[in-house]
């Protein structure tokens, strides 16, 4: 949305972002467009385009073509993001953790609709979400720590050099040996 105070255009606006295209560069993607027409009979100061789909990059552009007349100016924007609910259920007092952020996953398709009714029933309690989109801090994320892994790694080279060592004492001596 955004507002006008010129009183007099015939104007067309697309909202675009830039996306990677396959040869590498950037390429407009338009995500909606609209015409705003004021006139003394339709004084309408408000623009407000839909934007349908997933927007992707984080910049938006606003253009529109002023042709030979005086560019309008424009003020007061601002751009509204769906909220996204998710309900589930939970048993015990084991924390739960929410892996979100990768763009590549598709829909989970699971058997809901089953227990639909008995979780929209069941008591809700308001949960926050910590930390970002594909942070993955959480306590389990910690498990493989810096020190375990170089366990992990130092018993794994032992362990093929052991290997490596009855295979050599196994081998067959050459006769020059």
């Amino acid at each position: 949305r955004c507002i006008s105070v010129a009183s007099l255009f015939d104007r067309s606006l697309r909202i675009y972002e830039e996306v990677q295209n396959p040869s590498g560069g950037k390429s407009p993607r338009i995500l909606g467009q609209a015409r705003w027409i004021r006139t003394p009979e339709n004084p309408r100061s408000l623009l407000e385009i839909g934007l349908p789909g997933h927007v992707v990059s984080r910049t938006l552009w606003l253009e529109t073509d002023n042709a030979e007349n005086a560019p309008i100016e424009l003020d007061q924007f601002e751009g509204f993001v769906p909220g996204a609910n998710l309900l589930f259920q939970t048993r015990g007092s084991e924390p739960v953790e929410l892996c979100y952020g990768n763009k590549n996953a598709g829909r989970p398709s699971y058997d809901l609709n089953l227990i639909a009714p008995q979780i929209l029933a069941s008591q809700k309690k308001e949960a926050s979400v910590q930390g970002s989109p594909g942070d993955l801090t959480s306590p389990s994320a910690g498990r493989w720590t810096s020190a375990a892994s170089w366990v992990f790694y130092g018993a794994l080279v032992l362990v093929v050099g052991g290997l490596l060592w009855v295979i050599a004492r196994l081998a067959p001596k050459s006769q020059q040996q």
